[in-house]
């Protein structure tokens, strides 16, 4: 959910509202627990903790990749991935953290930190998360995670062109190019062009038939509007009411399980980005 607020906030710029939400998180922080969870994930020797959750009572308890200082959060907790989130969207708008808020940025950027170092991934440990979430999961896990870490390649990509319009200007080299310098990628929060034009790619290469990933990595190709004819629903075809294809495994991944709105979203998107953008504009960007 808290995604969405992100990507709500970006497109109307209503900072007044986004405060309020940064306030709320902010108090509800303080009556989390965290817990260890036995093999039947049952929680056991829980403990009060100041971190944030979205909904006002956590609703049960499931393992995460990356542990709260050996704990898990309920559902409802904020990931330490989240953070980096926040610290993308804060710099954009000039907001900033409420102080149990900012203890949790700060927490977790250790905690993912000392996460990925652990993993055996060696100088993929200075990557920022936004390339290394979806890529943390092996190929075998469910589709959703890797639907959340393309939501934040939007949320950096609407950060550094809000409009989503098509550049005129040359673009930067191709992602395979610089690769081997993926060490050298500079922004704690994956707000860099390289870091997003990576993402992008390694989203959309482990899913190719999803149109939404294909979308943010190759832009509104003629591919990617088959690909979003194929999969979407005829316009007098039966909906499903709680169903977004973009989430799903590719199996799962047919028209009859679209809400509908999934895919006037992603086509929404498309058309946006086959509109150029005015030289001049983007001259001043």
């Amino acid at each position: 959910m808290n995604l969405w607020v992100l990507l709500y906030t970006l497109a109307t710029r209503k900072v007044g509202p986004y405060k309020d939400w940064l306030h709320w998180l902010n108090e509800n922080a303080k009556t989390t627990q965290l817990c260890r969870l036995d093999a039947n994930n049952k929680p056991y020797d829980c403990i009060t903790a100041e971190w944030p959750r979205v909904c006002p009572v956590d609703m049960g308890y499931a393992p995460a990749k990356i542990k709260i200082d050996g704990r898990q959060g309920g559902v409802c907790s904020l990931r330490p991935q989240d953070a980096f989130d926040f610290g993308a969207v804060n710099d954009a708008l000039g907001v900033s953290m409420p102080d149990a808020m900012n203890t949790f940025a700060v927490s977790s950027r250790v905690i993912v930190k000392a996460a990925m170092s652990a993993a055996s991934y060696g100088f993929l440990s200075d990557v920022p998360p936004l390339l290394l979430m979806s890529l943390f999961e092996s190929s075998n896990d469910p589709a959703f995670p890797m639907h959340l870490d393309e939501v934040r390649v939007l949320i950096r990509m609407m950060i550094r062109n809000p409009s989503m319009k098509l550049n005129n200007l040359p673009d930067l080299p191709a992602p395979d190019d610089f690769v081997n310098k993926v060490t050298q990628i500079g922004s704690p929060d994956g707000t860099d062009v390289a870091t997003i034009a990576l993402a992008a790619k390694a989203i959309a290469q482990r899913a190719p038939w999803n149109p939404f990933y294909r979308l943010l990595s190759e832009g509104p190709t003629d591919a990617v509007r088959s690909l979003i004819m194929e999969h979407c629903p005829a316009p007098a075809a039966t909906s499903a009411r709680d169903a977004w294809l973009w989430e799903v495994p590719p199996a799962e991944a047919i028209g009859s399980k679209s809400m509908g709105w999934d895919c006037v979203f992603v086509a929404q998107l498309y058309n946006k980005m086959r509109v150029k953008k005015d030289i001049l504009d983007e001259l001043m960007d």
